[in-house]
């Protein structure tokens, strides 16, 4: 963003950081795509509000809600250079409470060295990312939100 590297730019998951330090190194690969329902992107003057680490920008990313998400969402990639995906998102509206669980699995198993170097062309790895989110909307007095996150 404004041609400044990304460690100038913030990004939160409705507006909380989400990825900062060392954790920049990595980017958005820890954020699956199917959880994602929204991405906002403030650039310039607006992001100063947000703290100084949103100097150039801010990514803020927006998860699907209960009550807006499908009741059932599965999806399976693989590629083949040896990627797996498994993405599997619940949702469940019963009475005042609301929830969402999502899961996301993925994996890179197969070691490849096409330039025979001695170093793998794409690192090995297992990722497992859970997110279950709680919503009750009961009596006008009374509402409230949480989330856990793995």
């Amino acid at each position: 963003m404004l041609g400044l590297d990304g460690l100038y730019t913030q990004i939160t998951h409705e507006n909380m950081p989400l990825i900062r330090g060392l954790s920049s190194a990595f980017g958005l690969t820890h954020v699956p795509g199917s959880f994602i329902e929204s991405i906002q992107i403030i650039k310039g003057s607006g992001s100063v509000i947000n703290g100084f680490e949103s100097f150039t920008g801010q990514i803020n990313l927006e998860y699907f809600k209960p009550e807006s998400a499908d009741k059932i969402f599965v999806n399976l990639y693989g590629n083949g250079d040896g990627k797996i995906e498994k993405n599997l998102i619940l949702s469940k509206r019963e009475g005042d409470w609301q929830s969402n669980l999502f899961t996301h699995i993925s994996s890179h198993s197969i070691e490849h060295d096409r330039n025979n170097d001695g170093f793998l062309d794409m690192p090995t790895y297992n990722q497992f990312n859970f997110l279950n989110r709680w919503k009750y909307v009961g009596d006008p007095k009374y509402a409230c939100k949480f989330m856990l996150e793995d």
